[in-house]
């Protein structure tokens, strides 16, 4: 349409009408953009919402967009007219499209318009774009950066229809999702995108609106679907996720309603430890309920970082444009600032208050853009700032001294400059008002200031003791600048201490099972989850049982060679050559040898990845059998690897002892018959918040057993978890080996004492040169 015939169709609209229209409009995409958040399945679109929603005229051109990302919605327009102008869309047509040759931006970037149909007539487009977590290319995560072409990038899409009436296209999401690594998740976005405008589209029913939101708004208390559904009234997501999505109800009040009445509950840790998963289940925790907990020895570790606070620098920037559009809006007229005082005046809060507010969120975010220029600069030096690469890994930037109990860097700065403690208390109640103001004044966007200063309020309030502050860099490379294009930034409040908090939740129960077969030693492990402190309120007892199997077919031993530590061993990477490694790594090159040799498929732990490579990379030429060598890799590529490993009948598995692959794993049957775990999985000791929580240890139970409640024994209990990969059943016959002088007792350093009684008394110590015959005896005796 050209500029003239544009002028000869245009209509006069008074201000009035044309305000109700623009807030249509924009209610539409921000409600677009919440339903494609809530119903996706990956992080990138879920937790990260890189993602974006817009609202087109029939002819293509955009009426209103959400508040995305803007590199989305610079390039939409574009991608909607290649649809439009590719495909006749009618009623339940759905298409999709990423081509960067004509709108797209890079290939995971997929787009998807729809056409809105009202009495049959076509009078708008919805849109909307995600970031896909792969689709295919010759690297994982499809963002190769020694890519020659487009066609290593990914699948080019052009506009296709993915659904038409309403129902998938037979072929095209199969050829999709066969060339994506990961099709399960990319499924689960695509319909997600689907659904996200689908209901403002016409269709059987002729809603234009989104069920979800309407059911939110009737607060619908009942569910669509009963224990019925279920197998033996067994109720899975499988059945009542997708019943409810189909019926229009959101799935999490119909698990809310269902609960109610379920007699068992298999939910996860999240779902009782993390205080934003917990109200969904909050109606039946009491006195009344028995809680089994399974894997009880990573309590302390998973609950730290459900416990601990984290909130990103968009967040931060959000919440300050909350505050900043409430108080644009009251400049624009006496009305909308009348509106905005009553409602700031309900919640006890003055119109100064989110001046205050606003403009703490903005010194926040300068502050912490400063600290992490100032970081970079002193970490890579400055070539960054011209352009030059930053390093692809993840930072920990610690804003106190881990080792010493005293006020972190962002907490003083904000005192120096004015933002004393009573601003950072009133964030939360500020938030509450803007959030109702902008309600009130019909606004349409979705408020962070409620999240955000609760955070913030937190990290005041909070002690210097049992948390570290922190800013926490992930890399994720984007469309931004500077460090922006590489990092997200975060300020995190890490929990170091979470047994009070476990010893609460306990506390509030009618009962419970912890239960793991590597809990010992019992007293550290009821010291640092908060039952010792339990003991005075209700009994704490405690239950051990051996290994149910017959002893005579399982070899255990604790291979006495010299202990396998960074300073002993070297650099991995610089012992590549057997010629010229040193003592320690050629004692174990031997061990490892000899043990790779054992009949059947054989688990060899090292301390981590790189150890592992190392290992891998000798025993291929060492050994007359596949070697396979596990990484710190994607879900699927080690789905693939174990699957491969399983495969096979006389094998080597090398991977870390803090890998995937050495806990949870079920290696029954033939799957397994030796395992042997190298050196002590000690986390990194440097870590600025394994070094905050050794200190905090030292304060709670005592300096001299803080190093071993912290490290020792996590680390023996992650050893213990591999080696009971093998020997599962009472039939299976097998070979256990703890590597390394620390496991026998009486040495220096010994973690002997970590043991479980009955593996202290069944393991046996013998020095390296003795094991070639003990393992050859072995298997002699209980055949091949």
């Amino acid at each position: 349409m050209t500029e003239d015939n544009i002028a000869d169709t245009a209509i006069e609209v008074d201000p009035v009408t044309l305000e109700v229209l623009r807030n249509g409009f924009e209610s539409v995409a921000e409600e677009m953009s919440a339903n494609l958040v809530r119903t996706s399945y990956s992080p990138n679109i879920k937790e990260r919402k890189d993602a974006s929603s817009a609202v087109f005229d029939a002819d293509g051109r955009m009426l209103a967009q959400a508040e995305n990302i803007p590199v989305h919605l610079g390039a939409m327009p574009y991608s909607v007219r290649s649809v439009v102008d590719a495909l006749d869309l009618g009623p339940g047509d759905t298409a999709i499209h990423n081509s960067p040759f004509s709108g797209g931006a890079h290939l995971p970037d997929i787009t998807f318009v729809s056409p809105v149909f009202v009495d049959g007539d076509l009078v708008a487009y919805v849109a909307n774009r995600a970031h896909h977590a792969d689709v295919g290319g010759a690297r994982a995560g499809s963002v190769a950066a020694d890519s020659t072409s487009i066609f290593g990038e990914g699948v080019q899409i052009p506009p296709v229809k993915l659904f038409a009436g309403g129902d998938p296209v037979p072929g095209v999401f199969d050829l999709l999702l066969e060339n994506v690594r990961t099709p399960d998740e990319r499924e689960g976005d695509l319909r997600a995108q689907q659904a996200a405008p689908a209901e403002m589209v016409e269709g059987e029913s002729e809603q234009l609106f989104c069920p979800f939101e309407a059911d939110w708004y009737a607060r619908n208390k009942g569910s669509p679907i009963d224990f019925e559904a279920g197998i033996d009234g067994v109720l899975t997501s499988e059945e009542y996720l997708p019943a409810a999505v189909e019926r229009g109800t959101c799935p999490h009040r119909a698990m809310g309603v269902l609960l109610e009445s379920a007699e068992v509950v298999v939910a996860n840790y999240n779902h009782l430890f993390d205080p934003d998963s917990r109200p969904l289940i909050e109606s039946i925790l009491g006195e009344d309920t028995f809680l089994v907990v399974d894997e009880a020895h990573r309590l302390e570790e998973r609950t730290r970082d459900l416990l601990s606070d984290r909130v990103g620098r968009r967040t931060l920037t959000r919440a300050r444009n909350d505050v900043e559009t409430l108080l644009s809006r009251a400049r624009e007229s006496d009305d909308h600032e009348a509106t905005l005082r009553a409602e700031l005046e309900s919640h006890d809060v003055p119109i100064g208050a989110l001046r205050a507010a606003r403009d703490f969120y903005a010194a926040v975010l300068d502050w912490l853009d400063d600290r992490v220029a100032r970081f970079l600069d002193a970490e890579v030096g400055r070539d960054w700032r011209a352009g030059g690469e930053l390093p692809d890994h993840d930072f920990e930037l610690p804003l106190r001294d881990p080792e010493v109990v005293e006020r972190d860097e962002l907490t003083e700065w904000a005192e120096e400059a004015g933002y004393t403690g009573d601003l950072w208390r009133a964030l939360p109640a500020i938030g509450m008002a803007v959030e109702g103001a902008i309600d009130a004044l019909d606004l349409s966007r979705t408020p962070v200031a409620v999240p955000a200063g609760t955070i913030l309020s937190r990290w005041w309030e909070r002690d210097h003791a049992g948390y570290l502050r922190e800013i926490e860099l992930e890399h994720a490379p984007s469309e931004g600048e500077g460090w922006q294009g590489q990092y997200t930034a975060g300020l995190v409040c890490f929990e170091c201490m979470p047994g009070e908090t476990l010893r609460d939740v306990f506390g509030g129960l009618g009962g419970g099972i912890l239960m793991s077969a590597t809990l010992e030693p019992l007293d550290v492990i009821e010291e640092v989850v908060g039952l010792s402190a339990l003991e005075g309120e209700r009994p704490v007892v405690e239950r051990t049982y051996d290994l149910p199997f017959p002893a005579e077919n399982r070899a255990s031993w604790l291979v006495d060679a010299t202990p396998f530590t960074a300073h002993n061993r070297g650099d991995p990477e610089e012992q590549t050559d057997p010629d010229s490694w040193n003592r320690t790594r050629d004692e174990y090159a031997h061990v490892l040898r000899t043990l790779a040799r054992s009949p059947g498929n054989v688990l060899l732990a090292l301390p981590n990845y790189r150890e592992a490579a190392w290992a891998g990379a000798y025993l291929e030429s060492a050994v007359d059998c596949p070697v396979y060598v596990d990484g710190s890799s994607s879900f699927e590529a080690t789905e693939d690897l174990k699957q491969s490993f399983f495969a096979e009948d006389d094998a080597v598995l090398v991977t870390s002892t803090r890998g995937t692959l050495t806990e949870g794993v079920d290696y029954d049957g033939d799957k397994l018959h030796t395992c042997a775990v190298v050196g002590v999985p000690l986390v990194n000791i440097g870590s600025p918040r394994i070094r905050a929580v050794r200190r905090a240890y030292g304060d709670a139970f005592g300096e001299d057993v803080a190093f071993e409640y912290a490290l020792t024994v996590p680390a023996v209990r992650r050893a213990r978890q591999a080696i009971g990969r093998v020997i599962r059943g009472t039939d299976e016959v097998g070979v256990r080996a703890l590597v390394g002088r620390r496991y026998v007792p009486g040495e220096r350093h010994s973690v002997h004492e970590y043991l479980s009684p009955g593996e202290q008394a069944e393991f046996v110590r013998m020095t390296p040169e003795f094991l070639p015959g003990q393992v050859e005896s072995f298997w002699k005796t209980h055949g091949d």
